[in-house]
């Protein structure tokens, strides 16, 4: 999603670093953030979850990454990939996703591990 506040001789979006405002707030995860003396706070190398490269959000799948975090936040609903349903992880585990809130073109799903693995995804 490109910024409405880019400006002409920039090649860098003006709020990418944005969302790193709410963790120094509130803390929690933000797996995209750059350690860079620009911002007021830099992520600890050894806490860390896996995620695609940041160029290509798409990538990210609940069997592979998902899985190990507690909610997953999809923006733009129509479009939404994941849907309520249960998942094989690549640990052998399975979870599912449920919709704990939705609101305008957000829905949030909290990640929720089952006792028993699934036998298809």
């Amino acid at each position: 999603m490109r910024s409405a506040f880019r400006g002409p001789n920039s090649t860098f979006e003006t709020l990418v670093g944005l969302h790193a405002y709410y963790n120094v707030l509130k803390g929690g995860y933000t797996p995209h953030l750059f350690s860079t003396p620009n911002l007021p706070v830099r992520r600890r190398e050894a806490v860390g979850l896996p995620t695609p490269v940041w160029k290509t959000p798409r990538a990210f799948t609940i069997p592979e990454h998902g899985f190990r975090y507690d909610y997953v936040l999809v923006q733009g609903k129509r479009h939404d990939r994941f849907r309520e349903k249960r998942y094989r992880t690549e640990d052998g585990g399975s979870v599912k996703l449920v919709v704990e809130r939705e609101t305008g073109i957000w829905r949030l799903y909290r990640v929720v591990p089952l006792a028993s693995p699934i036998d298809s995804p």
